[in-house]
């Protein structure tokens, strides 16, 4: 999964992390050699930094560059409901052949050829009010 469609996804309003996100290997700038493990998000309350656990069992704050790993599947399931909430559940996603398109209460916005479930997901994310 590109490194795009994660920056384009918590450029979003409506993004926030969530318990159970992963994040991509977060590398601290200026990228040189220090880096982080990919880690999972513990707890993410409003007004705090969310937290993570590395694959090393180390509890710390998220990297405030940290991405999403789009490709997780917990971390997917957790970007459904980011779109949900941000349409107050009016949106549909529909697979065609080699297009989703996504459809929203604002039809104005409405995209009929986006390339993947991901895509449109994250079209949905960003054209919400």
């Amino acid at each position: 999964m590109s490194n795009e469609l994660a920056q384009r996804a918590v450029a979003c309003k409506g993004w926030r992390w969530m318990p159970g996100m992963l994040t991509l290997e977060e590398i601290v700038p200026p990228a040189i050699t220090l880096g982080w493990d990919p880690a999972r998000v513990l707890h993410a309350d409003e007004g705090d930094t969310p937290r993570v656990c590395t694959i090393a069992n180390k509890v710390r704050d998220i990297h405030d560059t940290a991405l999403p790993d789009l490709s997780d599947p917990a971390t997917l399931g957790c970007l459904e409901a980011l779109v949900q909430e941000a349409h107050s559940g009016a949106v549909v996603l529909t697979k065609g052949n080699g297009w989703w398109s996504v459809e929203t209460e604002q039809s104005e916005r409405d995209n009929d050829s986006l390339p993947s479930y991901i895509h449109g997901l994250l079209w949905a994310l960003e054209a919400a009010p």
